[in-house]
């Protein structure tokens, strides 16, 4: 990939301003004026071709001359720090049909019949947070106490990390996912976390319980189907994307559902499962909270949209703004919960959609509007703007929602 960074090329990232819930301003407008694709300077003085329409990322995310290999000196690393993560390949990172024996291996872990074994702990779980910020009385920060929370305790269980062990994992992670920082730290916290795993893979492979690294170590690792370093980077993986972006998506959907009264009303009134299903998957498009990350690099000439991609060239994909893509979804721009309509692209497309989005969903479908009917007037304790979010990393959105309601 080129190293000269060529004159005219959009600096990126892109300021999301003062608003978790949308995506950059400045995407849309390059969407509109350069057909969806354009070239974009990395925080590292590279230089990247950025997917901003749907159409576009629905064609090229389906497209095998592209690799997710991380590893490549091709891969586009979207700032110095990311290049500092752990090394070993995930199945994320992975093409054909190496990708798709991590897919087979995992599919059964997060089918709808397995993840409906967990909506009762899902709902147990939702009760017992709801109940403890009732009596702890408003204002209180739902992000926090909810939106941080609930999956958390859902990923440990369903993983296998001691829920005890919650609070060395946010402090890894978000020296992981930051955009900007000493990449030393990004190094330090990659080893400490790919060190833990080691260590629960073994304990696990000794003393299996109910959980997925057990059935992982106990299985395909035994029988010597994968290596140690596959073992652990698949439930990294599994760990950061179960959790962390869950959390934002929960948190930020509530936000914009506390923006847009009459779709909370809607809520508040009661929906049926098809209802609730339909506003988890608008809340999904609506609030895209994976600002990026979704990164390839091509292995051939690529021609689209009267461009080329030439062989070597980095891809990112944006998925927020191709959510809000006119050429797809009507009214783009405006939340409407019984919106039936093509479907979007929060969790990718193609063969990496994320494994683990049935498990999303069952959070955001038990927790919200279960927590609306709980807190009877349920609102913002500050005005919109004051709400913070943190941007600059691969996900984004609300890292507070003070909100009040009626005693």
């Amino acid at each position: 990939m080129e190293t000269e960074v060529e004159d005219g090329l959009h600096a990126f990232p892109a300021s999301r301003g003062v608003c978790p819930v949308h995506p950059q301003a400045e995407y849309a407008d390059w969407r509109a004026d350069e057909g969806g694709l354009t070239k974009i300077r990395l925080l590292n003085g590279t230089w990247a071709w950025f997917v901003l329409s749907a159409e576009h990322v629905q064609t090229l995310l389906r497209d095998k001359r592209l690799s997710a290999d991380r590893l490549h000196p091709n891969y586009p690393q979207e700032s110095p720090i990311h290049a500092s993560g752990p090394t070993a390949k995930s199945f994320r990172s992975m093409d054909g049909e190496q990708h798709m024996v991590f897919r087979r291996m995992l599919a059964k872990e997060f089918s709808a019949q397995r993840i409906d074994e967990l909506r009762p702990l899902i709902q147990e779980t939702t009760a017992e947070l709801i109940a403890a910020i009732k009596a702890k009385g408003a204002p209180a920060d739902l992000f926090t106490d909810l939106a941080l929370a609930l999956p958390m305790r859902i990923v440990c269980a369903h993983i296998g990390v001691p829920f005890e062990h919650r609070d060395r994992f946010d402090v890894w992670i978000n020296a992981l996912l930051a955009r900007e920082g000493d990449p030393a730290d990004a190094m330090k916290a990659g080893q400490e976390m790919v060190q833990y795993i080691y260590e629960l893979i073994d304990q696990r492979g000794a003393e299996p319980c109910d959980d997925l690294v057990s059935r992982v170590a106990t299985g395909p690792l035994a029988r010597g189907e994968i290596t140690r370093d596959q073992a652990m980077s698949t439930v990294l993986i599994l760990f950061l994307g179960g959790y962390e972006s869950t959390a934002f998506s929960l948190g930020t959907g509530l936000l914009a559902l506390l923006q847009n009264p009459d779709q909370l009303a809607r809520v508040r009134a009661g929906l049926d499962t098809q209802g609730v299903n339909r506003m988890v998957e608008e809340l999904l498009r609506y609030t895209s909270v994976t600002d990026a990350g979704m990164d390839r690099f091509a292995v051939e000439d690529i021609e689209i949209g009267g461009k080329v991609i030439a062989a070597g060239d980095g891809v990112i994909f944006h998925l927020p703004t191709a959510n809000r893509d006119p050429e797809l979804f009507t009214n783009p721009d405006v939340l409407d919960i019984g919106r039936d309509g093509p479907r979007h692209l929060a969790f990718g497309w193609g063969a990496h959609q994320c494994v683990g989005q049935n498990l999303a969903r069952a959070d955001l479908q038990e927790a919200i509007p279960t927590v609306v009917a709980a807190l009877p007037g349920l609102r913002l304790a500050v005005p919109d703007e004051e709400v913070p979010f943190r941007e600059n990393v691969l996900v984004v959105g609300a890292t507070s929602l003070p909100v009040t309601w009626d005693e």
